[in-house]
């Protein structure tokens, strides 16, 4: 499986995104990117097309916030499933399947 695009297969926006993205996740000492940092990138872009398609459906808000909160938490550099906020209570969990919050 071929895992490099060629940047003169991208729209402007979507070099941006991409740029968006690959930014947040040097700024977080990962070498990588990941979904979550494209999705981060797609909420700074209030202009794009994604942008509009999510506000539809959710509150950008707080979906910005969660993942922040998944960024900052203890295990999200170091592999462990629990997501912390910032007074240490653990808000959720990313197992595989996604993003599960934690009954208070």
């Amino acid at each position: 499986m071929n895992t490099t695009v060629g940047t003169e297969k991208l729209t402007p926006r979507a070099k941006r995104l991409f740029t968006r993205a690959y930014d947040k996740a040097m700024t977080l000492d990962i070498d990588a990117i990941g979904v979550e940092h494209l999705l981060f990138a797609m909420l700074d872009d209030p202009d794009s097309v994604a942008f509009h398609a999510l506000a539809r459906y959710v509150d950008v808000d707080t979906l910005r916030r969660d993942l922040t909160a998944i960024f900052e938490s203890e295990g999200y550099l170091t592999g462990s499933t629990r997501v912390v906020d910032r007074d240490g209570n653990v808000i959720g969990d990313t197992r595989e399947g996604g993003w599960t919050v934690v009954e208070e």
